[in-house]
């Protein structure tokens, strides 16, 4: 193993032990780590910054899949995770997803990365000024949910951070408790990724400067080796959730979405 391949290696297994903390703490499938992070390691496999950031994102969304999946299973078991909330708002978010992902298949990588920044710069204010306190203003309807659940969709594919980014904010509009909103967000987050991601590996598919190891815009490389410490590190989230108060997982998200937006504002 050649040093380079050997720092890919453990840079990624560092971030992916990090997002799992945070996909299990946030719901976030830790989309919001990884996708700064792998923007910058798949570069240093070869990759061009266009080919890079659309694996980034691609790669992303493959491991939630698997750390969301993780993550609802032990808020499941800790009593978290209402169904009924799943089935009201799913069926927007995948259709948001799809779109998603294929606006991210043709868009400017610049208005990528710009649209990533700002956009966890919103979320950091809405959750640290408490906006889920105008729940009873926001109408309850099954089309206002279908909306709300497809602009979550479409912009978590788009940037591969999962539904939580956007879904446990609005949620928290409908007055549904910040932990159930988190459990819900984690199981929608990897119901939707499945056909936001198989977009990307067709999008990506055959293109000849993409990194090595690279199945169209997944990297298996480093999807393996997040999943591998997401995996073990997302239980260690849920039960740091379940110890602190809401308002107390609001300052964390609100705090770690400002400093990813900073981080990508200085790409």
């Amino acid at each position: 193993m050649t040093l380079e391949l050997l720092a890919f290696c453990i840079s990624v297994l560092a971030t992916g032990a990090v997002a799992g903390v945070l996909g299990g703490l946030l719901g976030i499938g830790g989309g919001l780590v990884l996708v700064p992070a792998l923007f910058e390691l798949i570069q240093y496999l070869g990759a061009d910054e266009t080919t890079a950031v659309r694996s980034a994102i691609a790669t992303s969304l493959a491991t939630v899949i698997v750390t969301g999946t993780r993550s609802s299973l032990s808020h499941h078991r800790r009593g978290s995770l209402d169904f009924q909330h799943v089935r009201a708002w799913v069926p927007g978010i995948i259709l948001g997803a799809l779109l998603g992902a294929e606006v991210a298949n043709r868009i400017d990588t610049s208005i990528l990365i710009t649209t990533f920044a700002l956009l966890t710069a919103l979320l950091a204010v809405n959750m640290a000024f408490g906006l889920s306190e105008w729940g009873s203003k926001v109408p309850s309807g099954r089309l206002t949910r279908a909306a709300g659940g497809g602009i979550v969709g479409l912009v978590s594919a788009m940037l591969g951070v999962g539904v939580a980014g956007l879904g446990v904010p609005l949620m928290t509009l409908f007055s549904i408790p910040v932990r159930q909103a988190v459990a819900a967000a984690a199981l929608m987050g990897s119901i939707a990724a499945v056909p936001a991601t198989i977009r990307f590996v067709l999008g990506g598919w055959g293109l000849p400067d993409l990194a090595p190891w690279s199945f169209g815009y997944v990297n298996l490389l480093g999807f393996t080796l997040i999943v591998s410490m997401t995996l073990l590190t997302a239980p260690l989230g849920v039960a740091i959730a379940h110890r602190y108060s809401q308002v107390m997982v609001k300052r964390v998200f609100a705090t770690f979405l400002g400093i990813n937006s900073v981080r990508m504002l200085t790409f």
